[in-house]
């Protein structure tokens, strides 16, 4: 009986990110198209990005290097693939000009790689 209440209660308080148009929903927060997300500090062991990527289609995807903590990215388009909530953006000014940046909305924000909206 503990074990199913236990389990109850986790699954109603449990967060879910979900897809209406162009806004992305998840802990309560909406992230559209045209907001400006900003980037916290990455959460692997070498403080580099584990949920954010940079890249392209034709040269692959790899994790964001640390030397991009605090930056900003206005998102260019939401999506679902294989599970996941993605923010896909582009940085303002820095080092990756005119690459994409993709964010695991879930993985990002509970691992406070990205700042939730206030």
């Amino acid at each position: 009986m503990i074990c199913l209440l236990t389990f109850c209660t986790y699954s109603c308080l449990a967060q879910h990110a979900s897809i209406e148009k162009d806004t992305l929903t998840y802990n309560s927060h909406k992230y559209c198209v045209g907001d400006t997300v900003h980037l916290a500090y990455g959460s692997s062991g070498n403080k580099g990005f584990e949920f954010v990527q940079t890249g392209s289609v034709v040269l692959g995807l790899r994790s964001l290097d640390k030397r991009f903590s605090k930056a900003d990215v206005v998102v260019d388009k939401v999506f679902k693939q294989r599970g996941k909530y993605y923010l896909r953006g582009k940085q303002i000014g820095g080092p990756a000009l005119g690459f994409s940046i993709f964010i695991d909305v879930e993985g990002a924000v509970d691992n406070k790689e990205m700042k939730e909206k206030e």
